[in-house]
């Protein structure tokens, strides 16, 4: 843990991959001299919150030199793959170092399920390991480019019994019936010398190739592996060699096609390293509750509450993209939603099949409910299913309509199980709990912290509906189902109208403020959260223009100029310009680098605001870097900092608004310039590129002050994707390859423009 939540204090970056993964590259920074884990540890215990991460590269530790380690898988066929790894000494002497490329089975043989038969490996020579499972019968070779030997050792993936701190959970995991090998074996023999924990049998479930490799400053080594069926033939260095020049090419000519032309090569290198992020954030996730309830049960002897008792229909057992594969393995689906918009654009097969997949019974409830997460699977996040299913629809060149169909089934489902759920008593307002904002409020918006009788009038609970009802309207249309599409518009105006009215009377338009707030809901009395943060933005984003087939209620919306083409917006013209305005003032939401989550007005003022839940002053502060409070784990926040996904949203409605009003406004909203809406998205776009390109000092401002990220300096070609970014300086802070939604910069960004 450090002073903001989990944090991984390694350096590590993925560098290039293909979206059928015949090539996949990354780096992994290592240093010469021992790991720092009892500094890294010291100093991040005793820093609070106010203060600055103390990170891997602020030990010094890469002064003196340290490991380049090159990894690259490739695949030949479906069913094999070799693996390359490239040493390279970044030090002044020889150094020497030890590697253990490693198999092993995932552990479904130990656990109350008792799953299936044990899986084996064992040694069939020097440097070839088999391995045997339902799945088939395998071989793994290990091979080196200089004759270096490689030493097999073996053991069982299963956690030792020294793991657990109590009698009681060792009795839980381990019978004594166990192997007496565990998956720390290696770790005793390599830094421990002892040699009794690794299996002298040369078999078990886990094993590993160690390689002592000796490499003089600035030199560089290689070692190999695969893995294949057991009919394919022995596999040499050479061939290796030439499937990854083969494979390298590909990727080269891959990229080539898929970035535009006029881009730079600065430019091409962030946006190939945020797809390569997102194609290396897939993982297998295994995650049924039923079965973790069941082994509880069973383990305990008695009825036991578990998480997400009431999900035990969910059966999770897929490859899915995740957040981050450190930080965030597990799925949230508005990250899915934003995942699958940039995957779109180069794997439209497997974007249609990661929504489809969530949509499907075994993640939906039947009551139509999607999962929020693993810690709370009732978190409703933003519904943006709807319009990622559109958007894929429309972006594959087949026009896949049954594809629609299913998604559409399904989301009718979910459709339904908010307008049932959270909407507030009949009011076309919407409550939702956090939504994906965290700690964006003064108070946990959660039902479940709220006092009994409380209830929230969600600005962005709300607008996210409505924003629903276009998408649901653009699908209705597309498939003809005409009697539904009827019905979507009527709940849209219902709730556009409602949503913009004043917050003194039944709404949540704050006249006085020219901006809407959420309003804390207990019996008659109703009381405003006036806080401006993307809450009160989201209104913006419910807009569409939809082309309507005559006999629609043309009535309720504006007409354009061409006949059949309707602009839906919750918001009339002259609120747009208010809440825009505000949102362009640069001592409010306009930073150098995108728009804040906070007003940065709480920056100026007394730090307090009222909580209509204590009915006191409370401290409440702009907060542009990491969070300084525990709420929501502390290692995110919406208090400040620049979030890409709502920068994505809020740029992609205002093109829609610059079409229909044509608008100028003051911009930034201090000055007397007026400027089109049109280069103020322009401006907005150059301003977020501007996170990831090199500024006038040689620097890439999401890295801070770290000189070997400088132009000058030798990881300048390196770049993380973070959660999200400081406004004020552009540091990326949280975790480091968040290419889930980070990965949008390939989408929104200013590249080619000068």
């Amino acid at each position: 843990m450090g002073n903001h939540g989990e944090d991984v204090k390694e350096l590590y970056y993925y560098l290039d991959a293909l979206p059928n993964h015949n090539y996949n590259k990354a780096l992994y920074k290592y240093p010469l001299s021992q790991f720092p884990y009892k500094q890294l540890i010291e100093k991040n215990t005793t820093r609070d919150q106010q203060e600055a991460e103390f990170e891997l590269i602020d030990t010094g530790i890469f002064d003196s030199g340290y490991w380049d380690i090159t990894i690259e898988y490739i695949k030949d066929k479906p069913n094999i793959t070799y693996c390359c790894c490239t040493v390279k000494n970044n030090g002044d002497q020889i150094h020497t170092l030890h590697i253990l490329p490693q198999v092993w089975f995932r552990n479904t043989w130990s656990s109350a399920r008792g799953e299936e038969e044990k899986p084996h490996l064992k040694k069939l020579n020097s440097n070839t390991v088999q391995a045997r499972y339902k799945y088939g019968q395998y071989i793994i070779e290990y091979l080196s480019s200089n004759e270096i030997p490689v030493d097999l050792i073996f053991t069982e993936n299963e956690t030792s019994p020294e793991f657990y701190q109590s009698d009681e959970k060792r009795k839980q995991h381990h019978s004594p019936s166990d192997s007496q090998y565990y998956k720390d074996a290696f770790q005793h023999y390599i830094v421990k010398g002892d040699e009794s924990k690794v299996n002298h049998g040369n078999c078990g479930t886990k094993c590993a190739g160690v390689y002592i490799v000796t490499v003089p400053s600035g030199q560089e080594t290689q070692i190999y592996w695969t893995i294949k069926p057991l009919e394919e033939p022995s596999t040499n260095v050479d061939m290796i060699k030439s499937v990854l020049t083969q494979k390298k090419q590909e990727t080269d000519q891959f990229y080539d096609k898929l970035l535009p032309g006029n881009w730079s090569c600065e430019e091409k290198v962030i946006c190939r390293q945020a797809i390569a992020g997102l194609l290396w954030s897939k993982q297998y996730y295994y995650y049924h509750p039923q079965v973790n309830h069941q082994e509880l049960v069973k383990l305990n002897k008695v009825a036991t509450n578990s998480w997400n008792e009431d999900w035990h229909h969910l059966q999770n057992h897929d490859i899915i993209s995740v957040p981050d594969k450190w930080e965030f393995p597990w799925y949230a689906p508005w990250d899915t939603a934003f995942q699958m918009l940039v995957m779109a654009r180069i794997d439209i097969k497997y974007s249609k099949e990661q929504v489809l997949l969530f949509l499907s019974d075994r993640y939906i409830k039947q009551n139509g409910q999607i999962p929020g997460c693993e810690f709370d699977c009732n978190a409703a996040n933003p519904p943006l299913f709807a319009w990622i299913s559109y958007h894929l629809y429309q972006t594959d060149p087949h026009s896949d309509k049954q594809f629609l169909k299913s998604c559409f089934t399904q989301l009718l489902k979910n459709f339904n199980w908010w307008k049932d759920t959270l909407e507030i008593k009949g009011s076309n307002l919407y409550s939702g709990g956090f939504l994906g904002l965290d700690n964006i409020s003064i108070i946990d918006r959660t039902s479940s912290s709220l006092p009994s009788g409380t209830q929230i009038q969600q600005v962005d609970g709300t607008a996210w509906m409505a924003y629903y009802c276009l998408t649901m309207l653009e699908i209705a249309l597309e498939l003809e189902e005409f009697k539904k599409a009827e019905m979507f518009i009527e709940i849209f105006l219902e709730i556009a109208h409602q949503l913009t009215q004043s917050i003194t009377t039944t709404g949540l338009w704050f006249n006085r403020h020219k901006f809407f707030f959420d309003v804390v809901l207990t019996g008659e009395e109703r009381k405003p959260i006036k806080i401006e943060s993307l809450v009160g933005v989201i209104p913006l984003l419910a807009c569409r223009i939809i082309t309507i087939p005559n006999g629609f209620k043309k009535s309720a919306v504006n007409e354009l100029e061409n006949g059949d083409k309707f602009f839906f917006s919750v918001v009339n013209e002259y609120k747009f310009k208010q809440v825009l305005k505000t949102l362009l003032f640069e001592r409010e939401f306009l930073s150098p680098f995108g728009i804040r989550s906070l007003s940065k007005v709480y920056d100026y003022e007394s730090g307090h605001m009222f909580n209509p839940l204590t009915n006191q002053n409370e401290l409440f502060c702009y907060c542009p870097g990491e969070s300084d409070s525990d709420l929501f784990g502390g290692n995110s926040n919406w208090r400040g900092p620049v979030w890409l996904p709502m920068n994505y949203l809020l740029i992609e409605s205002l093109k829609l608004y610059d079409s229909v009003y044509k608008i100028k406004m003051c911009y930034p909203s201090e000055s007397n310039r007026l400027i089109d809406l049109s280069k103020i998205i322009s401006d907005l776009k150059h301003r977020i590129s501007s996170l990831f390109t090199f500024n006038k000092d040689g620097k890439r401002p999401l890295h801070g002050d770290i000189k070997e990220y400088s132009k000058t300096g030798g990881w300048k070609d390196l770049i993380l994707f973070y959660e999200y970014f400081n406004p004020e300086t552009g540091k990326g802070c949280g975790a480091s390859h968040q290419t889930g939604w980070t990965s949008l910069i390939f989408l929104m960004n200013s590249f080619g423009e000068g």
